[in-house]
């Protein structure tokens, strides 16, 4: 994604940034939730010198604590029931690159000890060794939504490890912050989340508005309100205060009550939202095919650009009832080998289309029912 903006807080963040990326030196990354701390960790990655090497992230908060050790650490065979295979760690597979660990404040005080000690000696020690680890060349950065300071007032966060994390301290200003920024962001996301289809834009009300809301979940709330209007109203330029309160925060409407003043009223009848329909999404990936010789020529890219435009409305809206998403991902996979199929001269070649092992193709026909004869 990248950091974007013209506001002050967004040079400082930039020149703190470039001071400190050529060095090896722990980061600890702190600001609130959505304001993007991961973003911050990658373009220090990628401005020092270990960008070309494995830039690698953990959420100390996504994975249970009994499992956070071994994605860690990583693990020898027999080292505990179902470890058949050796398995590196997190901290392992980032040699020579950047360990990013996201929500540190959530790590267990046990594995803290751990992680302490690998920041002293740089030698991992995986689940299942008898003492003989291996020497990491690493860079770590840790980012966290909560109060460190507290946390270690209080015992639940080693005051050590908290030293050590905290050698170079990164402050992420929240987006109400910077709000100078806002337009720019708009930009962004409206490009992002339109994957190079007809994007929308914001009238000059609506801009207006978003500038004076307070964005209590920062810039990944923005990032995904832009999404939302550009499912909902591809192609068009979005006017928030004409828009339905279903589709906006609390927060918003109150901004836009006081935008408007005592002569607001909640839009009313129906909207114009982009066509939604039962289409199942399977048909996007269908090309109509009357010979063999059209099953093996390639779709031009200007047709299949027209065709993904065509089509775009019948996918992008999922219908009034909603889908169920595990049926709907087997259709999808399941057109996708269909389309193999009918490109390539036998099992084999379709596999390779897809990056699959012929194995593991072979397992999926079997699994969805298809006969590759058939396709043809």
């Amino acid at each position: 994604m990248g950091i974007f903006g013209d506001s002050p807080e967004t040079a400082q963040l930039l020149q703190m940034i470039d001071a400190c990326a050529a060095s090896d030196a722990s980061v600890l990354i702190q600001g609130e939730t959505g304001s993007g701390k991961e973003v911050v960790s990658r373009e220090l990655h990628q401005r020092s010198p270990r960008s070309e090497h494995p830039f690698i992230a953990l959420n100390c908060a996504a994975i249970p604590s009994q499992l956070l050790e071994s994605e860690l650490f990583g693990y020898l065979r027999g080292a505990y029931t179902g470890a058949i295979t050796d398995r590196k760690g997190r901290i392992a597979q980032a040699h020579m690159g950047t360990l990013m660990l996201d929500e540190i404040g959530d790590m267990p005080l046990e594995l803290q000890a751990k992680l302490l000690r690998f920041l002293e000696d740089r030698v991992v020690e995986p689940l299942g060794s008898t003492g003989s680890g291996f020497s990491v060349d690493v860079r770590v950065i840790a980012a966290t939504h909560k109060d460190l300071n507290f946390l270690v007032s209080e015992g639940k966060f080693r005051e050590d490890l908290y030293y050590r994390l905290n050698v170079i301290p990164l402050k992420v200003p929240p987006l109400r912050e910077r709000l100078r920024d806002l337009p720019k962001l708009c930009s962004h996301f409206c490009e992002l989340h339109a994957k190079g289809l007809p994007g929308i834009s914001f009238s000059k009300d609506t801009l207006e508005v978003l500038s004076k809301y307070a964005w209590p979940g920062n810039i990944r709330e923005l990032s995904n309100l832009v999404h939302r209007f550009t499912v909902l109203f591809p192609g068009r330029e979005v006017d928030i205060i004409r828009l339905p309160i279903s589709l906006l925060t609390p927060g918003l409407k109150q901004i836009i009550m006081d935008h408007v003043g005592d002569s607001y009223t909640e839009p009313v009848g129906q909207v114009d939202f982009a066509q939604a329909t039962d289409a199942n999404i399977l048909d996007f990936f269908e090309v109509d095919i009357d010979s063999d010789e059209d099953a093996k020529e390639a779709i031009p890219d200007q047709e299949l650009t027209e065709m993904v435009l065509e089509r775009r409305k019948e996918v992008l809206i999922l219908p009034v009832g909603g889908v169920n998403a595990k049926q709907m991902l087997e259709k999808y996979e399941r057109g996708l080998i269909q389309a193999a199929l009918r490109q390539a001269d036998n099992n084999t070649q379709a596999a390779k289309l897809l990056g699959m092992e012929r194995t593991t193709f072979i397992q999926k026909l079997t699994r969805f029912g298809i006969d590759s004869k058939s396709v043809k």
